[in-house]
């Protein structure tokens, strides 16, 4: 009896301990991949070893259409799931820039006058004066556009505005503010030219913001510049109402680019940001939370002083 007991205690014994090393085995040849966008993990899948894997939905990123997972070790090498897995993935999203479908080439607003120069056209506003939206757009019958004129002082109900460039000309030599188009004369009379009702501006070109720009449009709200990739000295300082800026290329922004920003909440900064100057986030109040989105810290080789006179609090990877 004693004999039949010990036998079977060491059956179940070694059912157990085979069950146990089983079950372990199992549970080492599960390996997990780790999907990454806009610098965050995305999402994270276990499978087993020699599976394939079902990929999860895919991301969203403003300005951009989603491509391909492609490895992060080498992002030449397209990741599909269709492969059995035998090891730990770490994967990465890939992007296209968006084209911008305010701007669609030839559309733009009825009523523009539209006249030739060297080079391209010159545009005018025309009877397009009265609308709440102007589209301006990049080429005209197949040709660029590269001159806008100070006729838009006449805009008193514009609110949105798309623009393929800042200032009076493509090239960004002259007149390089954004008020010239509503009769400026200087950055200095951007905050009594530039129409009051105005709240929105699209840029669908050009690859430079120059200094001082926008400086003192107090009234804008939200200013979208895709294409950019360098924005100049103080270039939106005392925008006092601008609540949110999407920058998609920009390499670099110049010393105190944001000053006085008081109402800046949310600024989307993308990965090619390199530099950045001092003092560009100065003279914010400590009642504001800035989500800058697209970053997950300030990388080295930014100006060490970027952030001083900064009273806000900063949400890194909003």
């Amino acid at each position: 009896m004693k004999q039949t007991n010990i036998r079977t205690v060491l059956f179940f014994t070694i059912v157990c301990l085979v069950a146990t090393f089983m079950l372990s085995a199992c549970k080492a040849e599960n390996y997990k991949v780790t999907f990454l966008s806009n610098g965050a993990v995305y999402a994270e899948v276990s499978v087993k070893k020699g599976e394939t894997i079902k990929l999860p939905n895919e991301p969203t990123k403003k300005g951009y259409t989603f491509d391909c997972w492609v490895y992060a070790d080498d992002t030449t090498v397209v990741f599909d799931g269709s492969g059995k897995i035998t090891e730990n993935i770490t994967v990465t999203a890939k992007w296209t820039l968006k084209e911008i479908a305010d701007d669609g080439g030839e559309n733009y607003t009825d009523g523009l006058l539209f006249a030739p120069t060297a080079g391209g056209y010159r545009v005018s506003v025309g009877t397009a004066a009265n609308e709440a939206e102007i589209v301006i757009p990049r080429t005209y019958n197949g040709e660029k556009v590269i001159e806008i004129d100070g006729s838009f002082k006449d805009c008193t109900r514009l609110i949105k505005l798309t623009i393929p460039f800042v200032g009076a000309t493509l090239d960004g030599k002259s007149d390089a503010y954004f008020g010239y188009i509503f009769g400026a004369s200087s950055y200095i009379y951007n905050s009594s030219s530039v129409a009051v009702s105005l709240r929105e501006v699209i840029v669908t070109g050009g690859t430079s913001i120059a200094g001082w720009a926008f400086s003192g449009c107090g009234k804008l709200t939200s200013i979208t510049l895709p294409a950019v990739t360098s924005i100049g000295y103080g270039a939106f300082e005392k925008c006092y109402s601008l609540a949110s800026i999407t920058l998609l290329e920009v390499v670099s922004i110049g010393s105190e680019a944001f000053a006085e920003c008081r109402d800046l909440t949310s600024i989307t900064l993308p990965e090619s940001l390199i530099s950045i100057g001092g003092f560009v986030f100065s003279f914010w109040t400590s009642s504001q939370t800035i989500y800058i989105k697209g970053r997950d810290s300030s990388p080295e080789g930014w100006d060490i002083n970027w952030y001083s006179y900064c009273g806000a609090n900063i949400v890194w990877n909003a």
